[in-house]
C-alpha cells in the first residue's frame, strides 16, 4: 500500500498542475476549431468541498476531450480525488456539456466512492449546471448549479449561484 502511494505521489509531481492540450485542427487567426484533449494532474495538501474539509493530501487528476465548431461546443471530462491519507475520501466525476454562443449546459454526476458525503443515494448525485456569458469584451459570467437528483434533503434543491470575471 505504501508503494502505491508513493508511485502516485511521484507521478503526481511529474504531471502535476500541467495541461497538454492536443488540438485537432487550428484556424488563422480565429478559436481552435476540431476536436481537442486536455489532460491534467493536481497534488494538493487538503481537499476542500464547499467548506467541507473531504480529505488531507490527494492527487487529482483531469480529463476533458472537446469538439468545437462555430458558435457551438461539446464537452465531455472527467475529475478525480483520491485521497493519500486517513480520512479517506475518494471521488470520480463525470461530466458532459454543450455551449452555443453565450450559453453552456452542463450534466455532472458526482461519485463520493466512500458514501461519506451522499449517503443516501449510493455515493452518486446529479448536477445540473447553466450558463451565460455576456461576451469576450466584457468576460462577465454567470453561473448556476444545483444537484438535482442524490445530495438532496427533503424538497429543496441545493444549488450555486456564482458571477465571475475572467
Amino acid at each position: 500500500m505504501k508503494l502505491n502511494r508513493k508511485l502516485i505521489v511521484a507521478l503526481s509531481f511529474l504531471v502535476g498542475g500541467y495541461t497538454m492540450p492536443v488540438l485537432a485542427q487550428e484556424t488563422d487567426g480565429e478559436e481552435e476549431e476540431g476536436w481537442s484533449l486536455t489532460l491534467g494532474m493536481d497534488a494538493v495538501s487538503g481537499y476542500w468541498w464547499q467548506g467541507l474539509k473531504l480529505a488531507d493530501a490527494s492527487v487529482q487528476p483531469s480529463a476533458s476531450f472537446d469538439y468545437v465548431k462555430g458558435d457551438w461546443g461539446l464537452s465531455f471530462g472527467a475529475w478525480g480525488s483520491k485521497s493519500l491519507s486517513s480520512p479517506h475520501y475518494d471521488e470520480l466525476d463525470l461530466s458532459a456539456g454543450i455551449t452555443w454562443k453565450q450559453f453552456g449546459l452542463t450534466l455532472t454526476d458526482y461519485f463520493d466512492f466512500s458514501y461519506n458525503l451522499f449517503p443516501y443515494n449510493e455515493g452518486h448525485s446529479l448536477d445540473v449546471g447553466m450558463t451565460y456569458t455576456v461576451s469576450e469584451a466584457l468576460p462577465l459570467t454567470l453561473s448556476w448549479n444545483g444537484l438535482v437528483l442524490g445530495n438532496r434533503y427533503g424538497d429543496d434543491i441545493p444549488m450555486y449561484i456564482q458571477l465571475a470575471y475572467d
